[in-house]
């Protein structure tokens, strides 16, 4: 048996503006439970692809130059579907969790190199390399994600510049 106030503040199912049928996820505000639930599986996926890739590519980080690794990393991404810049932007935040985590800790050439083998539209954008020589520091980044940084010399590779095709 329910109490009577019970009665009086059970949810009732919500009815969409454009259409009259329930909705079938609970409303907090304004975020939709089914938006938090499909974010998170994407998030996961992608945790999920980083964690596979990253040990053959710390192996051919340690055993092959920038210029092969390039290549073949970038032809990896050109394989991979086209992701949304919501999409994009989640799988930046899934490697550099990663990439905290990495052997060695955070590593800029690390996640430059993840992030051309998972988005396709990263691998078609030139990678940069920067160098400040006094301090003997240097920063990798794609294109399209500038640093604040200023560096005395920066390398630009375009894409296809020194690839092979295999």
């Amino acid at each position: 048996m329910t109490p009577p106030y019970w009665r009086e503040r059970a949810p009732q199912p919500m009815v969409s503006r454009v259409s009259a049928t329930p909705r079938t996820w609970l409303n907090f505000g304004r975020v939709r439970l089914w938006v938090i639930a499909r974010e998170g599986a994407g998030l996961a996926i992608d945790l999920g692809r980083v964690l596979a890739l990253l040990p053959g590519l710390e192996r051919a980080r340690a055993e092959e130059g920038p210029g092969p690794l390039l290549s073949r990393v970038r032809a990896q991404g050109r394989r991979r579907k086209v992701r949304s810049q919501a999409a994009r932007t989640r799988l930046t935040r899934a490697i550099a969790w990663v990439d905290r985590f990495g052997p060695g800790g955070a590593n800029c050439y690390r996640r430059m190199l993840l992030r051309l083998a998972l988005d396709p539209t990263a691998a078609s954008e030139p990678v940069i390399f920067g160098l400040d020589v006094p301090e003997g520091k240097g920063h990798a980044w794609v294109s399209g994600h500038e640093t604040p940084d200023r560096f005395d010399v920066e390398f630009r590779i375009e894409t296809g510049a020194g690839e092979r095709s295999m």
